[in-house]
């Protein structure tokens, strides 16, 4: 994080092993979620500069990563060809989509449809279904 009008570093966030190739903050603030090349994701708590967890699953780099509007989810994009949904409570992986190419870029439109690219020139639009959202309430 910067001071813009000072022009100096606020918070380095350290942990990845490797090349860090997006970042995704919830819209509170607090959280930001990384992704890497290492294979991982990290979860920041941005009050502290700590990982709170490091989120493991894919098998090759990852992409990309966005966050719900309600920053209670994160989905993941990675070049094993598969999309991650995860709870940011919790750490753990709720669904895994897969693709016909690796996955570079993803966003969520609200917090019920995953909007995702990859590398074979396809736009995928994938709705969470209810079961889903209801695990979480539970």
């Amino acid at each position: 994080m910067w001071d813009l009008e000072g022009g100096y570093a606020l918070l380095t966030l350290n942990g990845h092993t490797d090349n860090v190739l997006g970042v995704a903050v919830t819209p509170d603030g607090r959280l930001a979620v990384s992704a890497s090349h290492d294979r991982t994701l990290k979860v920041w708590d941005l009050v502290t500069g700590r990982a709170r967890f490091t989120l493991e699953g894919h098998s090759d780099s990852v992409a990309s990563v966005g966050v719900t509007p309600d920053g209670k989810r994160a989905v993941s994009a990675s070049q094993d060809e598969t999309l991650k949904v995860w709870d940011l409570d919790t750490g753990v992986a709720l669904v895994t989509f897969h693709c016909d190419a690796p996955a570079c870029a993803c966003t969520f439109l609200n917090s019920a449809c995953i909007i995702a690219g990859d590398r074979g020139g396809r736009v995928y639009f994938l709705e969470i279904e209810e079961e889903l959202t209801s695990r979480r309430r539970a």
